[in-house]
């Protein structure tokens, strides 16, 4: 079996399908299996940003240049634990924010998830 690489260096932003066109000598084709890559977390994780870090209260999500529907955020502690996870439904504002009163002093990660999969990742340290 022979590996292949690809570098597409102009893929489009978000949800990006693969496949390849088997050809064989005599001309018969078939197409592999799809594969999925989603672009959209190295796009956006610079489009959002999380304040104020470090906190003891709230914390913010801000959004720029970005619109999200039908999203979740997770908060998980380093080990993978997922501490908290809330779904976002149409939402029309910019930034949103949570609080974090309640979590013991450490450091954090939150995932912003859509049905494409993770779109950004950000770490906080709650003190």
């Amino acid at each position: 079996m022979k590996q292949y690489t690809f570098t597409h260096n102009n893929a489009n932003s978000g949800l990006n399908i693969y496949k390849l066109k088997l050809v064989d000598q005599s001309g018969d084709f078939q197409w592999s299996q799809s594969t999925y890559i989603n672009t959209l977390l190295n796009a956006t994780n610079q489009n959002v940003s999380l304040y104020p870090n470090p906190s003891n209260s709230i914390v913010n999500i801000s959004f720029k240049d970005i619109v999200l529907e039908n999203y979740t955020i997770t908060v998980q502690d380093l080990q993978g634990k997922v501490i908290s996870s809330n779904d976002i439904l149409d939402a029309n504002s910019s930034q949103i924010s949570f609080d974090v009163n309640t979590l013991d002093k450490g450091i954090y990660v939150v995932k912003v998830s859509n049905e494409f999969g993770v779109i950004a990742i950000k770490k906080f340290t709650k003190i």
